[in-house]
């Protein structure tokens, strides 16, 4: 059983059982508990806290800020593959969260926060920069799409970094015309790319 069919479970049997009411106080407590738990760092006992209101109160609506806030600590945590999993949560089922935006924002972090260094593959590096380019596409002209544009250039140096220095070991290598194709290849794929520089400084290297 997955963590939506138990939630679901849950509030069919609240719902089922009239005299059942909860107790919006107390959730609210454990909730605002639990963001407490977050600010002072201590994560580990943030987590349950939030997954206490998930699945104590699911009839709540402290649930999907619960959802989100359980999601932020596992990235605060930098727990990053577990925070991608919960944000996806979110989206997938409170799409019209308030946090929705954040949460899509994040999510798109959390694949660059998993990506690896710049010579070893790549694939995270490119999952956040299509991630970032839909973000700022649906929410243009917003504080958080300027935000995204700026990391989505880091993800643009990056993958350009690997490619450069694969066209500097050709180079080495006696190599030129392979050096020369990977330089062109830069140029055609990440145009807006910071390191162009460096790419001419190669390209007048080879000749």
């Amino acid at each position: 059983m997955n963590k939506w069919q138990f939630i679901i479970m849950i509030s069919v049997f609240l719902s089922c059982a009239g005299n059942k009411t909860i107790n919006v106080s107390t959730t609210e407590e454990e909730f605002y508990r639990a963001k407490q738990l977050l600010e002072d760092k201590k994560y580990d006992k943030a987590i349950e806290a939030f997954k206490d209101v998930i699945y104590k109160y699911p009839g709540s609506g402290l649930m999907e800020d619960a959802q989100y806030w359980l999601a932020k600590t596992y990235f605060d945590k930098k727990d990053y593959e577990q925070a991608e999993l919960e944000y996806k949560f979110l989206l997938r089922n409170f799409s019209n969260s308030r946090f929705a935006i954040k949460a899509e924002y994040e999510l798109a972090i959390t694949y660059l926060k998993q990506s690896p260094p710049y010579y070893l593959d790549q694939t995270p590096t490119k999952q956040a920069l299509k991630s970032l380019e839909k973000f700022i596409a649906k929410y243009s002209g917003t504080e958080l799409a300027k935000e995204a544009e700026k990391v989505r250039i880091g993800c643009i140096d990056k993958l350009t970094r690997k490619e450069l220095e694969t066209a500097r070991l050709y180079k080495k290598m006696g190599k030129p015309d392979a050096a020369l194709l990977y330089l062109d290849g830069i140029e055609e794929r990440y145009p807006e790319t910071t390191l162009l520089p460096e790419i001419e400084r190669l390209r007048k290297e080879l000749f």
